[in-house]
């Protein structure tokens, strides 16, 4: 397609099929023909809409591929363009504006529908699900990305299944379990498979702490390092400056007859 966008220049296609199928993609390819013909682009200030302008336009105009990938500047996605405006520089001046993060949770709160008795310091922040009464359907706890993929194709099987059972009837009483509808216990399995994943990424939480901890301390080292090499290049100006300035003072010196 982009090779096609070349052919004529007041020809230009739109849709979402110029990068892949989606309506973003469809609304952008319509402002890429609109910017190729002249117009200029509607919405300069927002700056992931023009990211995300400029990745496309990109690609229609075969730029994408030959110019040097650009440089990840970060692992996590830019927040919502309502928070960058609310924290500016200008609000941040005038103090007026600024949220403040709410208090820690005290007490009892709600998780899962299942009520929590706030936060116990003598047991461990992760708690097992065996002390929280709640069934562990994964096999092995070591294998933190098998049992991950595992539990996600249960979710989705599960899924599935619900979607059979309501499109047949929603009062089907189940099998297994007396009285209890066959949609209801297979909703309580979703649950606890969600429940299931909740805790094994939970339990990822101090591996993911030390490791941002390791990549903030080796950033710390190699700008260290730099600063190191920058002091040791400046001292060695000084030195040269010096040596120099000395050799210089032994030439105009006059020399004294013994």
């Amino acid at each position: 397609m982009r090779f096609l966008q070349k052919e004529n220049s007041t020809i230009f296609y739109a849709g979402a099929y110029t990068m892949f199928n989606t309506h973003e993609i469809a609304c952008i390819s319509g402002l890429t023909a609109a910017h190729e013909l002249g117009a200029l682009y509607p919405f300069e200030k927002d700056a992931l809409a023009v990211k995300r302008f400029d990745l496309h336009i990109n690609f229609v105009r075969d730029k994408l591929f030959m110019d040097p990938p650009p440089l990840l500047s970060s692992a996590f996605p830019l927040p919502p363009m309502g928070y960058i405006e609310l924290f500016s520089d200008d609000s941040i001046r005038q103090n007026n504006k600024i949220l403040q993060p709410p208090p820690p949770i005290e007490g009892p709160y709600e998780l899962f529908g299942l009520y929590v008795n706030g936060i116990d310091h003598t047991e461990p922040i992760i708690r097992s699900l065996a002390t929280q009464q709640i069934q562990r359907v994964y096999m092995r706890p070591d294998d933190y990305k098998g049992e991950l993929k595992k539990l996600c194709f249960a979710i989705l099987t599960n899924y599935l299944d619900l979607l059979q059972i309501v499109s047949r009837s929603t009062t089907t009483q189940s099998p297994d379990s007396g009285n209890i509808p066959l949609r209801e216990q297979k909703l309580h399995e979703i649950e606890l498979l969600f429940i299931n994943i909740h805790h094994l990424i939970n339990e990822l939480r101090p591996h993911q702490a030390r490791e941002t901890l390791r990549v903030i301390l080796e950033e710390q080292k190699q700008q260290r390092e730099k600063t190191s090499l920058k002091l040791y290049s400046f001292l060695n100006r000084i030195v040269d400056v010096l040596n120099s300035a000395v050799y210089s003072l032994n030439d105009h010196v006059p020399k004294v007859a013994n």
